[in-house]
């Protein structure tokens, strides 16, 4: 029996839920009757067809850490990042369809997870929901679009609870933050706006938390604990030395459960044994909130441009919604209450609330495509609401700018406007600068506010347009971008003699993975086990 489901890909966590035969959506639990995967791969033997993912490779991590990868959602869509092990090199849309695989052949007790949503977080760009989408075909899901994880979260809120008005989703993960704001209106869900930071989550607190060790430590012996560049990354830090990592991701799980604790209790003590000997460490949670006030900051100010973006003051706003997993560390609900001046609802599991919203948003995906795919109560339950999603971002393009006089110099024009309402489309003619030109490279951009200055902006893809033979200077070109209900850009070029071409983008230098290619690649993982 085949299934259609909504996947929460975390950096920390995963989940999977399906509608049930009311249309309600569940989470289907592992094999190991947890309702969470932790997304950790563990290689445990070189040049062996083995990946084993969740609990398990978790315990790894401190073991055998140069054969443990997590994190890896911090690094998609990232060309240049590898991980080696299993007698290859990975690259972080491999290993997240490692991740996904694992998720879809332990679903087996609900049906063939075939047909998938896979959420995302709102202010990944275009290049990381282009990986999230390649990861799902190489795990053999048929991935029937992208949903924001935040948004998500709002459409599982709004059909399983009553609210009418401004909606603020506060979406605090393992690795990364989002801020929505939305609008509810009977049945009707409409996002607003949506913030976020990729650097800024629960796995950062627990950094903080060994950084704290290591002070402790150096007042105890005179001497550090670990390697000041790896206290001071922010990023997935490797050491080099075997020691040194086994040391380092030993600390970092008794840091996560010291966080943990701290959530429930004022004060932790606990003896860390160290080659320099026994070191005593002492952590309140009021010194732990002070450790990680920029963390809390940086929240306040992204809700705050958030709110100024959707036009709204705190007052505006008729409830707060807590989601993800780290928004249980306290100071961030009372920071959050003190902001807007409302306590923040938990009325739903914040780990599990995503993919809930995920599995619904399939179920309305596959409603729009197959209407009689589904029985008549399931659609029913589908069509209580309906939700319309924004433009995360500005997108422009690369051109050659003559109007201001002297000089030509090169501008970022703005096609589509961040907070459009999706399904969007933007047309713009622009004309050749030259006699006698073969061809027109389009480069198209994206930026989070609206920008420019061709430095600021990010050139997230290109593709080239040829010209006519003998084309006049100012031979016209019509650039129409399109951008769909999964966030996904469409750009297209039309010339002065009606011939149009479709970008086929070639993102962050790399070119576009054809089907032929993905199809390799999803062979070649086929051939590794994953348990």
């Amino acid at each position: 029996m085949k299934t259609f489901a909504g996947i929460d890909l975390g950096t920390t966590y995963s989940a999977l839920a399906v509608l049930n035969d009311q249309g309600k959506p569940e989470v289907v639990p592992n094999l190991a009757g947890d309702r969470l995967t932790p997304s950790v791969v563990w290689f445990p033997q070189e040049q062996e067809d083995v990946a084993r993912v969740g609990a398990e490779a978790k315990q790894m991590v401190a073991q055998q850490p140069e054969r443990v990868v997590q994190f890896v959602k911090r690094h998609m869509g990232e060309p240049a990042y590898r991980f080696s092990a299993g007698g290859r090199e990975w690259s972080a849309v491999e290993i997240s369809a490692l991740i996904l695989r694992k998720l879809k052949e332990e679903c087996v007790q609900r049906g063939e997870a075939s047909d998938v949503i896979v959420t995302v977080p709102a202010h990944f760009d275009e290049v990381q929901r282009k990986a999230t989408m390649e990861a799902g075909l190489l795990a053999g899901l048929n991935v029937l679009g992208l949903i924001n994880e935040p948004t998500a979260a709002a459409l599982y809120y709004a059909s399983s609870h009553e609210m009418q008005g401004n909606v603020l989703v506060y979406d605090l993960g393992g690795g990364t933050f989002d801020v929505t704001v939305l609008e509810i209106k009977g049945t009707e869900v409409r996002i607003l706006t949506s913030k976020g930071d990729g650097y800024l989550g629960g796995i950062d607190f627990d950094r903080t938390i060994v950084r704290h060790y290591d002070a402790e430590h150096r007042a105890a012996h005179g001497t550090p604990l670990l390697p000041e560049a790896i206290l001071l990354s922010r990023a997935n830090a490797t050491p080099p030395d075997a020691e040194v990592r086994e040391l380092y991701q030993r600390l970092l799980d008794l840091a996560e459960k010291d966080k943990r604790a701290l959530g429930a209790r004022p004060q932790i003590t606990r003896v860390l044994t160290t080659p320099a000997g026994e070191t005593k460490v002492t952590l309140t949670r009021e010194r732990f909130e002070e450790l990680i006030s920029a963390y809390v900051a940086k929240t306040e100010m992204l809700v705050e441009n958030a709110l100024e973006d959707a036009k709204l003051r705190p007052r505006d706003v008729q409830a707060t919604l807590l989601v993800g997993g780290s928004t249980r560390v306290p100071v961030f609900a009372r920071s959050l209450e003190q902001l807007m001046g409302i306590p923040p609802l938990a009325v739903v599991n914040v780990d599990e609330a995503v993919a809930l919203g995920a599995a619904l948003a399939a179920g309305k995906r596959i409603q729009e495509r197959s209407p009689r795919a589904l029985s008549p109560v399931v659609s029913a339950e589908v069509s209580k609401t309906r939700l319309t999603d924004v433009c995360n971002h500005y997108f422009g393009v690369l051109v050659l700018d003559r109007r201001s006089g002297g000089h030509p110099v090169v501008r970022n024009t703005i096609m589509l406007r961040k907070n459009t309402p999706l399904p969007c489309s933007e047309n713009q003619v622009f004309s050749t600068v030259q006699a006698n030109q073969r061809s027109v490279l389009i480069r198209i951009t994206q930026t989070a506010e609206y920008e420019t200055d061709p430095d600021y902006a990010r050139q997230i893809g290109q593709f080239q347009v040829p010209l006519p033979p003998n084309c006049p200077a100012g031979f016209g070109l019509k650039l129409r971008y399109t951008y769909d209900t999964d966030q996904r850009l469409h750009c297209e070029a039309v010339l002065a003699n009606g011939r149009s071409f479709e970008g086929t983008l070639q993102l962050d230098g790399q070119n576009a993975t054809s089907q032929s290619e993905l199809r390799e690649k999803q062979q070649k993982l086929e051939k590794f086990t994953v348990e």
